[in-house]
């Protein structure tokens, strides 16, 4: 027997929706970078200290309120209010994307915007990085300053 579908189900949201997530699921993450990967192999030679949830709920709500969003349209001091599991879980995925050295493709989108000059003279061009990369790279930006160049 099969499922009834009505028959303008292609111009249903979910139907659209659906389509969009088959058609962009294989684009997550790039298959390569994880060919060889096993979670048990996952170990970090360097002095980077594994951040704890105080850490990045300090980091997130170190972030205004006010803020530019990305593609993802995420204030990243919103993450700041998830429970201390949640944040726990977060953590667990930077820990992977470090470990891994490399970002889910659709963490990578970069949003390019003109905004006016405060001098008026004109435009300038930024950057809406996802909240993701914004909260990881906020996350470490302590410990990286603190990095002496040789």
């Amino acid at each position: 027997m099969q499922a009834f579908v009505p028959k303008d189900a292609e111009e249903q949201p979910w139907h659209r929706a659906n389509a969009t997530i088959e058609k962009w699921q294989s684009t997550v993450w790039n298959t390569n970078d994880c060919k060889d990967f096993k979670f048990e192999d996952l170990t970090l030679d360097d002095d980077l200290p594994d951040p704890d949830v105080p850490m990045l709920r300090a980091s997130l709500n170190s972030f205004p309120w006010a803020t530019g969003v990305g593609i993802d349209k995420w204030r990243p001091r919103t993450w700041s209010l998830l429970s201390d599991e949640a944040l726990g879980w977060l953590i667990s995925l930077f820990l992977s994307v470090e470990r891994l050295g490399s970002l889910p493709n659709l963490v990578r989108f970069i949003i390019l915007v003109t905004i006016p000059k405060p001098s008026g003279d004109g435009d300038r061009l930024i950057g809406l990085l996802p909240t993701f990369y914004r909260a990881w790279a906020r996350l470490r930006s302590d410990q990286a300053r603190s990095w002496k160049r040789p």
